[in-house]
């Protein structure tokens, strides 16, 4: 099973709505990278909401997702970051600043649109 990757408003679109297993992760950096090459996309929208656990490793596996598609010219954006997994991280001494967030859809697209 994979996670499916779309384009909106010129941006890479991906909704996790299952707690993430290494494996599907590694699927879902292939996918993003790929269409992100595919279409030039100029951002990555993920979707988080889904997730009910998210532990350092995991995060840190978002982290070096999104620094992969830097590279490509892609900014990556995370949506729908649950109040206790941001709490969560934040007691674990996770530095949050590395990924921007957004509350919906649309406040990413507005973020990816700044540059």
């Amino acid at each position: 099973r994979r996670i499916p990757v779309s384009i909106i408003t010129g941006a890479v679109y991906a909704s996790i709505q299952v707690d993430p297993e290494p494996q599907l992760l590694n699927w879902l950096r292939e996918d993003l990278l790929k269409l992100s090459l595919r279409a030039r996309a100029h951002g990555v929208v993920l979707d988080v909401s889904g997730i009910t656990v998210l532990d350092s490793y995991t995060y840190q596996q978002l982290i070096d997702t999104a620094s992969m598609l830097k590279l490509v010219g892609a900014k990556t954006v995370l949506v729908g970051m649950r109040p206790g997994i941001v709490a969560g991280l934040c007691e674990l001494d996770i530095d949050l600043n590395s990924l921007a967030g957004a509350t919906d859809v649309e406040q990413a697209l507005g973020l990816l649109n700044e540059r």
